[in-house]
């Protein structure tokens, strides 16, 4: 009677070579798909639990004491980006970030995750070829912001922020921010400020500029806006529930490599990405806020830098589309 071939029986060498490369290549993509999922994954599980506890709360207090102001704003958001080519069609990377932020009375503590996913690795301008350049980034901030109005139509707005992003270890990662500027309330609607702020990494420091024009903020209908740097928006209010914005994106952020990183050991990666979003804002419940947007980064650049943080080389990224999400909670 014939043997039937057992399911561990070894294979012949050369068929084990030849199929090494589809089965590697199906358990990347499979982890690359895994890998990007999971942060959505997370902001959308961590925004049902935070909505699920605020509601829980305003149903225990609907027949109690009247409403008081809200005193904490959670914040919980993922973004996602297609791949994009290194300019001169040098292989390409897309990106996803997922975050999540705790504030009260100015002070804020927050947590980004920011995962890439490399194609064509070996025709990158960086890495060894072989290895993602790479691994997840990490970054934790603690921050305090206050305006003041002063007398008449004067007042003023400061604050800063404390930083650190890495990959893995944190030694040689902080960097920190401070920003001071004065204001003048021209009228309920209209409000400019100026002034300027300073921030510091392991890699380098800058001063930069910090200006708003805004219209008509708290308006619950209508339009409204704010013009400056660093931040851009401009909303339209159907109503209380639902509105549509346009708006800047700018990211940036330093993180220290780890110290066997195949691109640059206990070196840094800072980048800076520029864009724009168009989003949807629903307002369900007064402490609940959420909205849905459609991205497009459109100048994009990275710089690596080596242990001794001299600068090795700066990249450019092409364009590329993205999706984003936010639920906003007070309570």
């Amino acid at each position: 009677m014939p043997t039937v071939p057992a399911s561990n029986q070894a294979m012949p060498t050369h068929e084990k070579e030849k199929d090494r490369p589809f089965l590697a290549s199906i358990r990347q993509t499979r982890a690359r798909f895994w890998t990007h999922a999971a942060h959505w994954r997370i902001a959308i599980a961590l925004s049902a639990v935070l909505c699920l506890l605020v509601l829980a709360r305003t149903a225990a207090a609907e027949d109690q004491e009247p409403p008081q102001e809200p005193q904490w704003e959670i914040t919980s958001s993922a973004a996602a980006y297609g791949h994009a080519e290194v300019k001169s069609d040098r292989g390409s990377m897309s990106m996803a970030r997922t975050g999540v932020s705790m504030e009260r009375s100015g002070l804020s503590l927050s947590y980004a995750l920011v995962d890439h996913d490399f194609e064509d690795t070996d025709r990158l301008p960086f890495g060894n070829g072989r290895d993602e350049p790479w691994g997840l980034l990490h970054s934790v901030a603690l921050a305090y912001h206050r305006l003041e109005h002063i007398q008449g139509i004067y007042g003023w707005f400061g604050g800063f922020s404390l930083s650190s992003g890495f990959e893995q270890e944190l030694d040689n990662s902080l960097g920190g921010r401070v920003w001071l500027g004065g204001m003048l309330f021209l009228s309920p609607k209209w409000h400019v400020g100026l002034g300027a702020g300073y921030g510091a990494s392991a890699v380098d420091s800058q001063v930069l500029p910090a200006f708003f024009l805004s219209y008509n903020r708290s308006a619950p209908e209508g339009v409204s806006f704010s013009l400056g740097f660093p931040a851009t928006e401009a909303t339209y209010r159907f109503n209380q529930s639902w509105a549509v914005r346009l708006a800047a994106v700018l990211e940036s952020g330093t993180y220290r490599l780890t110290d066997d990183n195949p691109t640059a050991p206990r070196g840094y990666y800072k980048a800076l990405d520029v864009g724009g979003r168009l989003g949807l804002s629903w307002t369900p419940l007064p402490m609940v806020e959420t909205s849905l947007g459609a991205d497009m980064l459109f100048y994009r650049e990275f710089e690596l830098f080596d242990s001794d943080e001299d600068r090795i080389d700066k990249y450019h990224l092409e364009d590329a589309l993205g999706a984003s999400a936010k639920v906003i909670l007070h309570f």
